[in-house]
């Protein structure tokens, strides 16, 4: 998926779980979500957030991409160090939406190592990264979900 599918599905689950639970001010809760649906992909110079802060650091990717930080492995170890400096609650937000990266990157065709370091896929391969399907008909069902949300929390 791209970036903006991701973050556009990180902020859909995230105000919807924050709002199931009651939470006032969800805010907070969807931007953790966010930042947590971008975190699988800093295994990529080519990602939002690789470009930015593991490349100029490293000059390398952490893995081939769709590695490590694709798996549960993975999420816990780099939400368990991101969220050293964050409340519980927030931390919380930012698996919510690392997990809904690894679900949505589950419906390409490459699929995600979950249960890294086993080499096994999990995969429902239904939409390709970039493809038609995402840009004109996955993305913007989210976004109308997400706009519907909104108009229906603020009435």
């Amino acid at each position: 998926m791209l970036w903006k599918t991701h973050a556009a599905i990180g902020a859909a689950v995230g105000y919807t779980i924050a709002l199931r639970c009651g939470v006032e001010g969800v805010y907070m809760p969807v931007v953790a979500a966010i930042l947590g649906s971008l975190l699988p992909d800093i295994d990529t110079p080519k990602s939002k957030l690789g470009s930015k802060f593991l490349c100029p650091i490293t000059e390398k990717p952490v893995s081939s991409h769709r590695g490590f930080t694709h798996s549960i492995v993975g999420m816990l170890l780099i939400v368990g160090i991101i969220g050293i400096p964050l409340q519980e609650e927030i931390t919380k937000y930012v698996a919510i939406g690392y997990l809904s990266h690894l679900m949505a990157d589950m419906l390409n065709p490459g699929g995600v190592p979950l249960l890294w370091p086993k080499k096994d896929r999990f995969r429902i391969p239904i939409i390709n990264t970039g493809s038609t399907a995402e840009k004109y008909i996955l993305y913007p069902i989210v976004l109308l979900y997400l706009a519907r949300c909104i108009s229906k929390t603020a009435q």
